[in-house]
């Protein structure tokens, strides 16, 4: 999956959108996509505590999001 994520970022978002600055989420104690956007350079900036409501077929109650972002390299490659 990080392999994925880089893919993205740097063959897509960077060339055709131009990104500088992406954020992203993930459930609270999904702690392997959080190390998946950690390795591909997103930074922990917090979390928002029940903020997502959990289907009843799934258990039911509401859980909250972990935040990171990520901000371009200055050397990242500059699209034409």
């Amino acid at each position: 999956m990080t392999a994925v994520v880089r893919t993205i970022i740097e063959q897509w978002a960077i060339p055709r959108m131009n990104a500088h600055k992406i954020k992203v989420s993930a459930l609270t104690g999904n702690r392997g996509s959080v190390r998946v956007f950690e390795k591909c350079g997103f930074v922990y900036t917090g979390d928002i505590p029940n903020v997502v409501k959990i289907q009843e077929s799934k258990g039911g109650g509401r859980t909250g999001l972990h935040m990171l972002e990520w901000t371009r390299p200055a050397d990242a490659v500059h699209p034409k």
